[in-house]
C-alpha cells in the first residue's frame, strides 16, 4: 500500500482569494458600521467609535457548580489568546474534578480526565462542529487554533458522549480593522507566533447594502523539548474567513489548514537500575528516537444564518468538509498512514418561548478511509453518523432547568439525554445533573492500527450512566462548593498494554465499571479586582469492586486517590495604573498511581500491566505573572521550579515522560486598532 499523498496546494487556493479582496481594502477609508454575528442574533451596528474592551484582568470567575448559561458552563471571561496557559488542556486541569495526564512538553497529546472518565472517549467541537481524530477518535486539543477563540465550554451528553467541550471561534466584529499578534517563548527551544487581521467594508448585493467581513490568520510554532525524539518540529495554521451580512442574513465560508510534526519516541529508558536516572537530561536514552507522527489536516466550512421568524434567533445552516492524513514512521521499522475524508452538515433552530429557550438540531457527517496501510482489509471502509436532538432550558426565578434527549443513529441506534437542575437564593447554589450517554468507538477499536493495535473481537457500545450533585455557599470573601459524582459504565471499552513491545488490546470489559468520587473548590476573594486571593481544589475518587476483573485492577489505577490543585495570588494596578499586574503560585499535588501510559505510534494513553512501577506521589509548583499593559498583556513564568532540585529530583505523570524541570515562558498578547 502506498502512502497517501499530502493535501494538495488547490486546498488553500480559496484562501488566496481572500487577499485579493483584502489588498484593495486595506487602502481605503473605515466604514462607519459593525457586523455582529452569532448563533442567536444576525444585525448591523453603527459605529459608536467605541475603545477596546478590557481585557488585560484576569478573573477566575465564579465556582463552577452550576450552568451558568443553556450553552454550558463557560471557563473563565477572556479570550484564549488572552490566557498564560499554553494549550486548551492546561485551562481545562482547572476545572473542579479534572484530572490532567501531563507531558509538559509542548504539542504532546496531553488527556483531561473530568470526574474520572476517559479522556480519550469525550467530545470536542469547534463551531458546533466535532474536532477529533478521525482515525482514532481522540479529542484534537492539540490542534485548536487557540489565538482565536472565544472562552471555553462544557457540556453535558455532546454528540452521544458522556461530556464536551465546545471551542467558538471569536466574531472578531470590530467596526476598524483589528490586527492581532500572540508570541510565545521558552528556555527549551519553545517559540510560538500567532497573528491575525479583520477588516470590514460595506459591499452592495442585489441592489442592497451589506457588509464583508474579511478575516486571514496564521500561526506557527516549533520546540525543542527536553529530551530526544520530543521535538515539534513544525506546526503551522492558516485560517482564512470571507462572511457577508446583510439584515435577516449572513453567510460565511471558512478554512482552517494544519500542519504538524511531532516526535513520537517511546518513554525515557533508566541508566541500569536506578530508575531516578530518567530524570539525567545531559544524556538520556529514550526507546525509538527517530520516531515520528505527523498530521495534515483540512477544514472547510460554509455556515448560513437566516432569520425565519420575526424576533426569534435564526436558523443556522452548516456544511463541511475535512481531510485528514496522518502518518507514523519509525525509520528503519514501521511506517503507516492514512487519509480519511469527511463530509457533514448541522441545522439549528433556536426559538424563545418566554422564559424558555428551545433548540432543534439535526446534525450528521459520513466518513469514508480513502487510503490506509494501517486498516487492515479496510480500504473503502465508510461510516455514517447521525444526531436529532431537542433541548429547552427554562429559567423561573432562581430556578434553572435544562434537559435535551438525542436520537443517535450510526453502528448502534440509541437514545441519548441529559437533565441539569440548579437553583440560587441569595449566596445558597444547589446544582445537580443525570445523563445516559455512550462511550464513543473508534475506527482503530473495531479494525486495530497495523501490528500495533489488537481490535476488539466483537464490537460493542459501552453505555454510560454519569450523575453529579452539590451546593456553592458564599459568605463574605469565601466561597466554597461541595459536590460528588458517580458513573457507571456497562462493557466499558479501553486500551491495554499487551505483553508485546508498542502493542496494545482494545478489550471489553466483563462486568460494568463504577467509578464515585467527591471534591471541594474554595476561595477567597477568588474574583477581587486588587489585593490577595486564594483557591484550592482536592478531589478524591474510588473505582468500585477493583478486584472484580484483570480488567478492573489496572482501571483502578489509571487515576490516583487524591489529587489537588491550588493557588495563591495578589492583583495590584502599579506606575498610575499603566501596568495590571497579577501574580500567583500554582500547585498541583497528586498521590501514587499506575496511570496511563502513552502508546506512541497512535498518540493515545493506554492502561499499562498491572504490574507496571506505579507513578510516585509528587507535586509541582509554578510561578505566573501576568501584567496589564494598555491593550497588550505580559506573560512570564517559572514552571515545575522545585524540579531537579534536592527537594524533588524530578517528576511525571505519564510514565516514563518526566515533565520539565524550571521551565522558563515568556509571552505577549498586543490587539491593535488601525
Amino acid at each position: 500500500m502506498t502512502t497517501p499523498p499530502p493535501l494538495g496546494k488547490q486546498m488553500l487556493l480559496w484562501q488566496a482569494v481572500l487577499l485579493f479582496f483584502v489588498l484593495p481594502a486595506v487602502a481605503q477609508t473605515p466604514d462607519s458600521t459593525a457586523t455582529l454575528v452569532s448563533d442567536s442574533t444576525v444585525v448591523v451596528l453603527p459605529d459608536t467609535g467605541r475603545a477596546m474592551p478590557d481585557t488585560t484582568r484576569r478573573v477566575l470567575g465564579p465556582p463552577l457548580g452550576f450552568p451558568a448559561t443553556s450553552e454550558g458552563t463557560r471557563l473563565g471571561n477572556k479570550p484564549l489568546a488572552d490566557v498564560a496557559e499554553v494549550g486548551a488542556t492546561d485551562l481545562l486541569a482547572g476545572v473542579p474534578g479534572s484530572f490532567l495526564y501531563d507531558f509538559g512538553a509542548v504539542g504532546w497529546p496531553d488527556g483531561w480526565s473530568p470526574y474520572g472518565l476517559d479522556s480519550q472517549r469525550l467530545a470536542l467541537t469547534l463551531d458546533g462542529r466535532p474536532f477529533e481524530d478521525l482515525v482514532t477518535g481522540r479529542p484534537r486539543y492539540d490542534l485548536l487554533p487557540m489565538a482565536l477563540l472565544e472562552p471555553l465550554h462544557l457540556q453535558p451528553a455532546l454528540l452521544g458522549a458522556p461530556l464536551g467541550v465546545a471551542a467558538t471561534v471569536r466574531a472578531f466584529d470590530e467596526p476598524r480593522p483589528l490586527t492581532e499578534l500572540r508570541y510565545r517563548a521558552s528556555r527549551d527551544g519553545w517559540q510560538s507566533i500567532a497573528a491575525m487581521h479583520q477588516q470590514q467594508r460595506t459591499r452592495a448585493l442585489f441592489g442592497r447594502p451589506g457588509v464583508l467581513s474579511v478575516l486571514f490568520g496564521y500561526s506557527g510554532q516549533a520546540a525543542d523539548n527536553e529530551y530526544p525524539g520530543s521535538r515539534l518540529r513544525r506546526m503551522r495554521q492558516l485560517t482564512g474567513r470571507l462572511r457577508y451580512t446583510q439584515p435577516g442574513w449572513s453567510m460565511e465560508i471558512r478554512n482552517l489548514h494544519t500542519r504538524r510534526h511531532l516526535g513520537a519516541q517511546g518513554g525515557v529508558i533508566p541508566d541500569g537500575t536506578l530508575f531516578e536516572t530518567i530524570y539525567n537530561r545531559f544524556s538520556p536514552n529514550v526507546q525509538n528516537p527517530g520516531a515520528e507522527r505527523q498530521t495534515i489536516r483540512n477544514d472547510l466550512s460554509a455556515t448560513l444564518w437566516r432569520t425565519m421568524f420575526s424576533e426569534q434567533p435564526p436558523l443556522v445552516a452548516s456544511a463541511y468538509w475535512t481531510s485528514q492524513v496522518g502518518r507514523y514512521r519509525n525509520p528503519g521499522f514501521d511506517t503507516l498512514a492514512t487519509r480519511v475524508h469527511r463530509f457533514g452538515g448541522r441545522l439549528q433552530q433556536p426559538l424563545m418561548v418566554g422564559n424558555q429557550h428551545l433548540r432543534l438540531t439535526v446534525e450528521g457527517w459520513h466518513d469514508g478511509l480513502i487510503a490506509s496501510d494501517a486498516l487492515p482489509d479496510s480500504i473503502g471502509l465508510s461510516r455514517t453518523r447521525f444526531f436529532a436532538t431537542v433541548r429547552d432550558s427554562v429559567q423561573l426565578g432562581g430556578f434553572l432547568l435544562d434537559a435535551h434527549a438525542s436520537l443517535n443513529a450510526g453502528d448502534e441506534t440509541f437514545v441519548s439525554g441529559a437533565v441539569q437542575g440548579a437553583w440560587q437564593a441569595g449566596p445558597l447554589h444547589l446544582f445537580a445533573e443525570g445523563q445516559h450517554t455512550a462511550q464513543p468507538v473508534a475506527w482503530t477499536d473495531v479494525y486495530g492500527y497495523g501490528r500495533f493495535l489488537q481490535p476488539l473481537a466483537t464490537a460493542a457500545l459501552p453505555r454510560v450512566m454519569f450523575g453529579r450533585a452539590g451546593v456553592t455557599m458564599a459568605a463574605g470573601p469565601f466561597d466554597i462548593t461541595l459536590f460528588g459524582f458517580a458513573h457507571r459504565t456497562t462493557q466499558a471499552l479501553d486500551l491495554y498494554l499487551a505483553d508485546e513491545e508498542d502493542v496494545v488490546e482494545a478489550q471489553v470489559s466483563s462486568t460494568a465499571v463504577e467509578r464515585v468520587g467527591a471534591g471541594v473548590d474554595v476561595g477567597w476573594r477568588r474574583t477581587a479586582a486588587r489585593g490577595f486571593y486564594a483557591t484550592a481544589q482536592p478531589t478524591v475518587q474510588q473505582l468500585q469492586n477493583p478486584t472484580a476483573s484483570p480488567e478492573h485492577n489496572r482501571l483502578a489505577g489509571s487515576l490516583p486517590d487524591l489529587w489537588l490543585n491550588a493557588r495563591v495570588g495578589a492583583r495590584y494596578l502599579l506606575f498610575t495604573g499603566d501596568l495590571d499586574l497579577d501574580v500567583s503560585l500554582r500547585a498541583r499535588y497528586w498521590m501514587g498511581f499506575l496511570s496511563r501510559t502513552l502508546h506512541a505510534p497512535t498518540g493515545l494513553l493506554v492502561l499499562p500491566a498491572a504490574d507496571a512501577r506505579p507513578v510516585e506521589a509528587s507535586g509541582t509548583l509554578d510561578l505566573v505573572v501576568e501584567g496589564g499593559v494598555r491593550t497588550a498583556t505580559l506573560f512570564l513564568a517559572y514552571e515545575n521550579m522545585l524540579s531537579g532540585t534536592q527537594l524533588v529530583v524530578g517528576n511525571l505523570l505519564v510514565p516514563t515522560y518526566p515533565l520539565p524541570a524550571g521551565r522558563f515562558l515568556f509571552g505577549v498578547y498586543w490587539p491593535i486598532l488601525n
